[in-house]
């Protein structure tokens, strides 16, 4: 019973040593969340956002990925990424294939376009990541953008790993 007394002062105590702002964390996701939203990538006279393309990409990176998948990898509903696969299957770049050995399961692939798709956005992803790392370089040093970066993906390891940890169970 000591050590569970003892644990959310030190966390407590750890919070305050590195300035944690929990409010300066959901302004970063709203920011993000909003490019991921807006930002437009045109190819195959077919509009893209860039969560489209996230999704593209992942498909490309991991083919036979199932909805199912997706959803439980990045905390959404099976009904929201389901919405955002038709959408995409609708414009050309992905597809559906029936498992074989599971007729309730539907494996997802990237078609040709959605290979080209994806070749266009990591080329304007990489000029837009070189100018914002110009710009941050100039007020963070390459150490901390590694920590930066480090953290990101534990943060998201985290969420994924432990999803009780989320806000929303409170």
């Amino acid at each position: 019973m000591k050590e569970q007394q003892e644990r959310p002062t030190s966390i407590n105590q750890v919070l305050q040593r590195i300035g944690h702002r929990a409010g300066g964390l959901y302004d970063f996701v709203m920011v993000v969340g909003g490019i991921l939203n807006t930002i437009e990538l045109v190819s195959h006279e077919q509009k893209l956002t860039v969560l489209e393309i996230r999704i593209i990409m992942l498909v490309k990176e991991h083919p036979g990925i199932t909805a199912t998948d997706i959803a439980k990898r990045w905390n959404r509903t099976r009904g929201a990424i389901s919405q955002m696969l038709k959408k995409i299957e609708e414009k050309g770049f992905i597809y559906r294939v029936k498992s074989e050995s599971n007729d309730r399961a539907v494996g997802l692939y990237v078609t040709d376009w959605g290979v080209e798709a994806v070749n266009e956005f990591t080329i304007r992803d990489f000029q837009d990541d070189t100018h914002i790392v110009g710009h941050l370089l100039e007020k963070c040093s390459e150490e901390e953008l590694r920590a930066f970066y480090k953290v990101i993906g534990c943060y998201c390891q985290v969420l994924q790993e432990y999803p009780e940890t989320h806000w929303k169970n409170y």
